[in-house]
């Protein structure tokens, strides 16, 4: 993670949670309450960004294909969105905010509601993310169709696939991006210009079908790296 990467990664942490948290202590404590969360969320994204960045600079080493575990065998090439971590969060964020509400007084019930809102506002998004979002392995590269936007990536592109914690990125030079200038400027600031989290398509990346069609169609040239100790 590059200086550039980890200070956009903080800011756009800071803003999103920054203003949920500025929202919800609002109305009990009015502007003093926008401060109060504004701070908390600069505070936990410094500390969140922090432990990401640790975990980017963890040393790697090279994982052969036979560590995958990839029998060649009814392989599928396009794949939905299979990401649990974000519905554990929002269930998490659920059970923290109905275990601090004082339901004999008004403000705190309204607290409950604003955040009951922004949560099933989360879960739509998700729910038609997951409906409209597809990977595609193609025997020409990489392919993602969004509701928004297309990224297109050659294997010529494509530089390496690694693991970071539970995370498997794939990593490349560059890709093709079919999207209105707002959500292509987007996807860049959020770094899908150089990187795609697989996970995001396969619960357990390296027994997936999804490691056995990047397997098929790169050719098995694709290099793949490890944090985990051999």
């Amino acid at each position: 993670m590059t200086t550039r990467e980890f200070f956009k990664h903080w800011l756009a942490l800071t803003l999103g949670l920054g203003g949920v948290l500025a929202g919800y202590n609002a109305i009990t404590l009015g502007w003093g309450g926008v401060l109060l969360g504004l701070g908390l969320a600069l505070i936990f994204a410094l500390v969140w960004v922090l432990l990401e960045r640790r975990a980017y600079t963890r040393p790697t080493r090279p994982l052969a294909y036979e560590a995958l575990l990839l029998p060649v065998i009814n392989t599928r090439f396009e794949f939905p969105v299979r990401e649990i971590d974000t519905w554990a969060t929002l269930g998490a964020v659920l059970i923290v905010t109905v275990s601090n509400t004082t339901w004999s007084e008004p403000l705190s019930r309204l607290q409950l509601l604003y955040m009951g809102c922004l949560l099933a506002a989360a879960v739509l998004l998700r729910l038609v993310e997951g409906k409209h979002t597809r990977l595609n392995i193609l025997p020409t590269g990489v392919e993602v169709q969004a509701l928004f936007y297309t990224l297109t990536i050659p294997w010529s592109a494509v530089e390496r696939i690694e693991q970071r914690k539970y995370r498997w990125i794939l990593s490349y030079q560059s890709c093709e991006m079919k999207a209105s200038p707002l959500v292509t400027a987007w996807l860049k600031f959020k770094g899908f210009d150089r990187r795609l989290f697989l996970n995001k398509f396969a619960l357990d990346y390296p027994k997936s079908n999804l490691a056995r069609a990047i397997y098929q169609r790169g050719e098995a040239k694709i290099k793949h790296f490890t944090t985990e100790k051999g």
